[in-house]
């Protein structure tokens, strides 16, 4: 976030009063006649995990993040907002065995679980 700084009021004895300037929060948007539920639950059901922006084959940042932790196989990891992400699939490659995702979209979270077919009984 940058701050921007501008003079106001007048030079006094060599002096100047400067008044911090904030940029404004972004917008916020305001879906009247959906919840933010019922959003992640549409784009879920109406999206393929790979064509939303924001999907990656592989979390490669969350992944060395959790290697540099060196935490052992059976450390409890929450993927908190998790989506349809295959971050849980990385980490059960990985020999991780107490993994939970967690998302707002109950779609989301089936999509995961028929990705990870057996394997997703290890998953909470």
């Amino acid at each position: 976030m940058s701050v921007t700084y501008r003079t106001v009021g007048n030079i006094t004895n060599n002096r100047c009063t400067q008044k911090r300037i904030l940029p404004k929060p972004p917008m916020r948007v305001n879906f009247p006649n959906m919840q933010k539920q019922d959003h992640w639950e549409n784009i879920y059901a109406t999206k393929g995990a790979q064509s939303v922006s924001w999907f990656r084959e592989h979390l490669e940042p969350s992944l060395e993040l959790i290697r540099l932790a060196q935490l052992d196989a059976d450390a409890h990891i929450i993927d908190v907002g998790g989506g349809a992400s295959t971050l849980v699939d990385d980490l059960l490659d990985e020999g991780f065995s107490n993994l939970t995702v967690l998302d707002i979209s109950a779609t989301a979270l089936e999509k995961i679980k028929e990705r990870l077919g057996d394997k997703a009984a290890g998953v909470t």
